[in-house]
């Protein structure tokens, strides 16, 4: 075998190595990083303080990524709210002291965007999220719906709904076109449950 036929075999020889080692771009094995496919949570409690933790999972469960609120004095609230829609993950945090809403990039974790603040959406939120990104939110205590923008600034906050309609307690909230409709489990009078419609653009009740 003549030397440039010799260098010719170990060249080919070298690449098909490179694709069986995953080394030869889009052929051979990928190894791609694992992809969270849901987000779960965690509670625990210790010395009447909640600790309650996110996880990043793959579709065989394994963690890729653990998000961490702020411990807080245990009440019979959830002082974590949140919800996945597309690459993201919104969180509320109501604590003692300030309340906190967090915008995470699904697949790593990483936080995106964050706003604090001495008011705010309280704990066991009902949280829905549009298409473009903004956010509305209600504490099951709270009077007031919020909404957020897509780097999570406050665009606006509802009329004192208690005071004004005497609904209270959100469980469900449905986004469509510029309607935003909430269920509460109590209403005014006798009706144990109230559907409410209100505009997505400035939070006034239809």
């Amino acid at each position: 075998m003549n030397k440039k036929r010799f260098f010719t075999t170990l060249t080919i020889l070298a690449f098909v190595s490179a694709l069986s080692l995953g080394l030869g771009g889009t052929s051979g094995t990928v190894r791609a990083a694992k992809k969270v496919t849901k987000v779960t949570s965690k509670t625990s409690y210790k010395n009447n303080k909640t600790i309650i933790k996110l996880f990043g999972k793959t579709k065989d469960g394994k963690t890729v990524w653990t998000y961490s609120a702020p411990k807080t004095e245990a009440t019979e609230l959830t002082p974590v709210s949140y919800k996945v829609k597309k690459d993201k993950v919104y969180v509320f945090f109501s604590g003692e002291k300030s309340r906190k809403f967090t915008i995470l990039k699904k697949q790593s974790g990483k936080i995106l965007f964050e706003r604090t603040s001495d008011d705010g959406v309280g704990g066991s939120a009902t949280i829905a999220v549009d298409d473009s990104g903004n956010t509305y939110a209600q504490g099951f205590y709270d009077n007031r719906i919020y909404k957020f923008s897509p780097e999570a600034e406050l665009i606006w906050k509802s009329e004192d709904l208690y005071d004004k309609y005497g609904i209270y307690w959100p469980y469900k909230m449905k986004i469509k076109g510029n309607t935003l409709t909430v269920w509460y489990d109590c209403g005014d009078g006798d009706e144990p449950i109230k559907k409410c419609k209100f505009s997505t653009l400035s939070g006034k009740k239809k």
